[in-house]
């Protein structure tokens, strides 16, 4: 107990201090532009011509995390280009934000998709990343710096897209998996990095970017073959569209529920026109919310809805099985189509216990890309400590050592394996030194914001203890 106390008060202090620089450093910078105001984000007349991958304009930022945690870059910069939307006929454009470290591996390359996980254009990780944006520093996010510290200091480029699109459309799971795939070849089209189109690819998300990455990694042989893909990282995995409605709907994370059919409403026609068929105005009201907010503010303030109650549909329980709409979900399933089975290996982790995302639709899709031959390494956690939120958190050492296996040519699982563990902590000294080090610095921040089975971050929820943005 006073172990814990003693960890508390140090990450108390720590935050403090950091709460400090953040508010030293913002008095002397100007604020971004949000993306909804920034003419950087709208490409030019007759960028549809151009093809996918291809940089339509690029920029130097300042990002706020690296300045903060006092990481050295040799640049950060922002490239806007061409992508696709639902299909491959379907032009689109986005925006990626790349990270060069001091004494970068110039011949390498680490994308992490982020979890946006609303449908709100001023929340895309480009303008979030920048310093001074409106709330850069929450809970959630600080999570995922933790990760892109690592990576950085590991000496990687880092590209992470805003893999949701144009029009933020979270779950419409072709965009996320084309804008990610076009993150990789706008980055290695950059002559600024000097990156060669055969060089090694690491991609990695978790829940939200698990999705992205799914995607990306089922699209990959198809839509963008060239690319030398030697791994796929993918944590908490939201699979199955339908089985993570059923599993949040009506809960304390039914916004995302929410977030999921307005992504698909905005990103398909005919889903327009279904839910517009059914919808109530209490239902329109919740679907317009979360385009007005980002991810906590969505969980904070829809929590507990149910979108098949006859207040916000007219069909109830069928909302998601009517003909109308069941066969799109069936197709943004991953697994559904053996043509789109992962070509690069593929390490997934989920715990058993997870609270948001349900474990058995990921096994599942782990089982059916095992059996149309991809090469996958499932890990599973059944300790009932380990949630949703603390999984990532504590399994960011074992993602970083895949990179680094990944890029070093270590071999990999041939066929499908799969590994159960109560958590991560089984056995820390295979990670070596340093990464103990980054998993020591986890572990305060697991005890002190998201807590045993999530707990902590849970409660915060319920009282409404975040700042809704």
């Amino acid at each position: 107990m006073y172990i814990r106390f003693f960890l508390i008060v140090a990450l108390f202090c720590t935050f403090t201090t950091y709460a400090y620089e953040v508010k030293r450093i913002r008095r002397h910078i100007q604020k971004p532009v949000s993306p909804t105001k920034d003419s950087f984000y709208v490409p030019k007349e007759g960028w549809e011509k151009a093809k996918p991958g291809t940089i339509l304009a690029s920029r130097k930022i300042r990002a706020g995390f690296t300045e903060r945690r006092k990481i050295h870059l040799d640049g950060a910069y922002q490239l806007l280009y061409r992508t696709s939307g639902v299909d491959d006929r379907s032009p689109s454009f986005t925006v990626t934000t790349v990270l060069v470290p001091k004494n970068a591996r110039t011949n390498k390359l680490v994308m992490v998709m982020p979890y946006e996980d609303s449908n709100f254009v001023d929340c895309a990780p480009s303008y979030k990343i920048q310093l001074g944006a409106p709330n850069e520093v929450n809970p959630i996010q600080s999570v995922e710096e933790l990760m892109w510290t690592s990576i950085l200091n590991d000496g990687w480029i880092l590209t992470l897209p805003d893999h949701q699109g144009p029009l933020s459309a979270f779950s419409s799971s072709f965009i996320h998996g084309h804008a990610s795939l076009d993150a990789l070849r706008a980055t290695l089209n950059f002559d600024t990095l000097k990156l060669q189109p055969d060089d090694p690819i690491v991609g990695i998300g978790y829940s939200g970017g698990a999705m992205a990455g799914g995607w990306a990694a089922s699209l990959h042989d198809s839509y963008a073959s060239e690319l030398n893909v030697v791994g796929w990282a993918l944590g908490g995995t939201p699979s199955n569209l339908t089985g993570t409605f059923r599993g949040v709907n009506g809960g304390l994370f039914a916004g995302f529920s929410v977030a999921g059919i307005a992504g698909l409403v905005d990103s398909y026609p005919e889903v327009n026109d279904y839910i517009g068929s059914v919808i109530t105005p209490a239902g329109n009201d919740a679907l317009q919310y979360t385009r007005e907010h980002c991810m906590i503010g969505i969980v904070v303030g829809l929590q507990n809805v149910n979108m098949t109650l006859d207040s916000f549909v007219s069909n109830g329980n069928n909302l998601l099985t009517d003909e109308k709409i069941a066969p799109l979900l069936n197709k943004l399933t991953m697994g559904t189509e053996k043509r789109y089975t992962p070509r690069a290996p593929v390490y997934m982790y989920h715990a058993r216990n997870d609270e948001i995302i349900p474990f058995e639709r990921a096994n599942q899709t782990a089982n059916i890309w095992c059996n149309n031959g991809a090469n996958v390494l499932f890990q599973d956690y059944t300790s009932i400590s380990m949630g949703h939120v603390s999984t990532e958190v504590m399994n960011t050492p074992f993602v970083l050592k895949f990179i680094r296996d990944r890029m070093s040519g270590v071999d990999f699982v041939q066929g499908c394996h799969w590994k159960s563990d109560l958590n991560p902590l089984w056995k820390p000294d295979i990670l070596g030194a340093r990464l103990i080090e980054v998993f020591n610095s986890l572990l305060n921040v697991l005890g002190a914001q998201v807590g045993r089975t999530d707990e902590v971050f849970k409660e915060s929820i319920k009282r409404r203890n975040f700042t809704k943005s």
